[in-house]
């Protein structure tokens, strides 16, 4: 278990670790299949967002990635969001009927799952080139200091056109939790017909996944604010949003997730975090080893005691 509990006469420490990956359904940097590998890259982590999860793909065997990673890691707790979700026809099921291929975000957790949200994100069509229907999987998780509200995403692959729009709504999610409220609420849990208690709902969040863009893209500073000229530095909003890996004392312009012969590598995956998470921020690291995937995994350590003691 990598989450770490201390107790004294100081606050409490609870240190547990996070980590993003985009899986590209288990094929790594060989063109081999193999989610035993993905499992291994991604170590003892406490909370795990991935993308690129599928279930019912005819070109693998049909197999349930989200239940088999589960499975693999140990974890019971987990929760799965496609953004594709379509029919297979007799033809390729081998005349097996209700077979459907699946394509989206999962998160695992260590701790129970209080709520999920699965949030279809918003897309245009394209003419004549493939682009995909993107998802913003939203959880609440109760963790051992207090609800964590933990979201992963994989924002469009192909153009700005649609990327924006997908930004757009990732930020009114993350920092509008108020006024959307929880996933049901308004009444006792008796009156609603549900068992209860009413989920928790915290304001603030941590979002991760496989953004698309680079450190100062359009899409980027939508997000976290202008670079100044003047200050030479970038101007970020107090209600915004913060990027962990400069919040643990990176350049925002190094490191790199993602990288294809003969291109400059990029940093497309990406940690954010609300303006209450920042002081909780102990280091974010990429591993650069891994090769499960055409992306590398990123791991942020937290101190949840940090942000319960302020």
């Amino acid at each position: 278990m990598s989450a770490t509990i201390q107790t004294g006469n100081e606050p409490t420490t609870v240190q547990i670790i996070l980590a993003s990956y985009n899986i590209q359904y288990g094929v790594g940097k060989d063109e081999r299949h193999d989610l035993a590998r993905i499992v291994s890259d991604l170590g003892d982590a406490d909370i795990i967002a991935l993308q690129e999860v599928e279930i019912g793909n005819p070109l693998r065997d049909f197999v349930d990635q989200s239940a088999e990673i589960a499975g693999l890691l140990g974890r019971e707790f987990w929760a799965y969001g496609p953004g594709i979700d379509v029919h297979l026809n007799g033809s390729v099921t081998g005349g097996r009927p209700g077979l459907r291929h699946k394509f989206g975000n999962m998160v695992l957790s260590r701790w129970p799952i209080q709520s999920v949200t699965n949030h279809t994100l918003p897309k245009i069509g394209l003419h004549g080139t493939l682009h995909l229907q993107r998802t913003l999987l939203e959880t609440v998780i109760a963790t051992p200091v207090s609800p964590l509200r933990f979201c992963c995403t994989h924002l469009d692959h192909v153009s700005p056109l649609n990327r924006m729009p997908q930004a757009e709504a990732l930020r009114a999610i993350m920092l509008d939790a108020a006024r959307r409220g929880a996933p049901w609420g308004g009444a006792e849990p008796d009156d609603a017909g549900f068992p209860g208690p009413l989920p928790p709902w915290p304001r603030g969040g941590v979002i991760m996944g496989d953004m698309n863009f680079e450190p100062g893209a359009p899409e980027y500073e939508h997000l976290l604010g202008d670079a100044s000229p003047m200050l030479r530095k970038r101007v970020m909003p107090a209600d915004g949003l913060f990027d962990a890996w400069v919040m643990t004392e990176h350049c925002e312009a190094e490191g790199w997730t993602f990288k294809r012969p003969e291109k400059q590598p990029m940093r497309l995956d990406h940690c954010f975090v609300t303006e209450d998470y920042v002081p909780s921020l102990i280091s974010m690291r990429i591993d650069q080893e891994a090769a499960g995937s055409d992306h590398q995994p990123i791991f942020v350590t937290l101190d949840l005691g940090m942000k319960a003691s302020r």
